[in-house]
């Protein structure tokens, strides 16, 4: 049986402070790949964000262009982050991102505001 102090810890809450984040540089990314946790973790869901750019071929000859892409093995993806979330902490991030995704498009859509203004939006926790 729980003592009345164990339910008053369970239920006390503190802000959460996001003032360290002008502090981490704003990295761009353009490919997401998602893994599920080994046998160990299974509950453990790794989030890996990265960014590929198209390889610089210096040719003016289509033909040339082609040749010297065929020689390429991949592109490479900079890691910009890997990031491990529980099944729940994901449904959380989907949940934030939707939001987001609405407010983009309704901001866009309205032919105001724009990405500036979204710049000045408060955000929302994962919480």
């Amino acid at each position: 049986m729980r003592s009345v102090a164990e339910e008053e810890i369970d239920t006390f809450a503190l802000p959460i402070d996001w003032s360290g984040a002008d502090d981490v540089p704003v990295l761009a990314v353009n490919q997401v790949v998602t893994q599920l946790g080994p046998s160990d973790h299974p509950g453990e869901i790794t989030l890996i964000l990265g960014y590929a750019s198209a390889p610089v071929i210096l040719a003016e000859e289509p033909t040339e262009v082609r040749r010297r892409l065929s020689q390429l093995e991949a592109v490479r993806v900079r890691v910009a982050g890997r990031f491990s979330l529980s099944r729940e902490r994901l449904d959380e991030l989907i949940r934030v991102l939707q939001i987001t995704a609405d407010k983009h498009d309704r901001i866009a859509g309205s032919g105001t505001g724009g990405t500036d203004d979204a710049k000045l939006d408060s955000g929302h926790n994962l919480d």
